[in-house]
């Protein structure tokens, strides 16, 4: 997957924060001009709606179903070549911190370890499949620069773009991404990320430290063997 996105160039010529309230109307041309806020979800979103094609271009014959913005996963993959059972391929960005390009600006969200990770067999309202219908969960990351353009009427690019994609439990820590909602943070340094440098050496190290079901969810998962998967 990584292979496929190696030489990966942001597909707009520029993108400006001051019209539209910095979102775009639409995708638009390869190439064209888009709006766009400093906002790292809105670079989110327009790969969102890129990546897809790009993946369905180089797969003849896959299977892939790209959810809405609130749906896990972001793409399900299945078909040629791959596993017997789907894949779950989140799209993520990093953003380099604008004063020290060895970190990021914030670390990224490998993933939640809620409901929904603790039950791997629920299949709970937004959520394509059960978590382990999956074979694997991975992540593709696309780390990158925003730049001010001043010769442009103060207009941002992307630039700098490096693409890293693997298992997300290799780039998971012991560390939470938001002190209120229930998401594993990945490494806060640029290298740290490219270098897949979590904290855990096994998916099962990574799932035994973060599925803490309590109550009934405990004695359910007990019951059907899932404590530790």
């Amino acid at each position: 997957m990584e292979s496929v996105f190696s030489e990966f160039r942001w597909p707009y010529k520029s993108v400006s924060m001051y019209e539209n309230n910095g979102l775009p109307d639409s995708i638009g041309e390869i190439g064209g001009e888009m709006s766009l806020s400093k906002a790292d979800v809105t670079v989110s979103q327009l790969l969102d709606a890129y990546i897809p094609q790009c993946l369905q271009d180089y797969f003849e014959e896959i299977e892939l179903d790209s959810g809405h913005s609130r749906q896990y996963p972001d793409i399900d993959l299945s078909g040629s070549g791959l596993p017997e059972s789907p894949i779950a391929l989140d799209v993520k960005t990093a953003l380099v911190d604008a004063d020290n390009p060895e970190r990021l600006n914030s670390a990224i969200s490998v993933g939640t370890h809620g409901r929904y990770f603790n039950n791997p067999r629920s299949n709970p309202a937004g959520i394509k499949r059960p978590y382990s219908s999956y074979e694997y969960h991975i992540l593709l990351i696309f780390v990158y620069n925003l730049h001010d353009n001043y010769t442009r009427n103060e207009k941002r690019y992307v630039d700098d773009i490096q693409v890293v994609c693997d298992k997300k439990w290799k780039f998971a820590t012991k560390q939470s991404e938001s002190g209120t909602r229930n998401y594993i943070a990945s490494p806060r340094t640029v290298a740290g990320l490219i270098d897949r440098e979590g904290e855990f050496d096994s998916r099962e190290s990574f799932q035994t430290y973060w599925r803490e079901p309590v109550g009934e969810d405990l004695i359910k998962n007990k019951q059907s063997g899932l404590s530790n998967w």
